[in-house]
């Protein structure tokens, strides 16, 4: 399976997720953005399909919990 890079890091979009963590278009671009990295690392550590993807969407959900906290720098 190739690996992708990862992307960029988006401060503007982490910023626009934290200060309003309702914002469905946000929400989708972070996901779009990094749930097929993620899924990418949990496959190239040898997960199964279905627990790469249940994995990806553990560390979505802990994205959701946290960001309203978090800070980039």
């Amino acid at each position: 399976m190739p690996h992708r890079p990862a992307p960029n890091t988006s401060a503007s979009l982490l910023e626009r997720l934290r200060v309003a963590p309702d914002d469905a278009a946000a929400w989708g671009e972070f996901v779009d953005r990094y749930s097929v990295v993620l899924y990418d690392w949990c496959r190239q550590w040898g997960l199964q399909d279905a627990d790469a993807r249940d994995v990806t969407q553990a560390v979505l959900l802990k994205m959701v919990r946290r960001l309203r906290t978090f800070r980039y720098d």
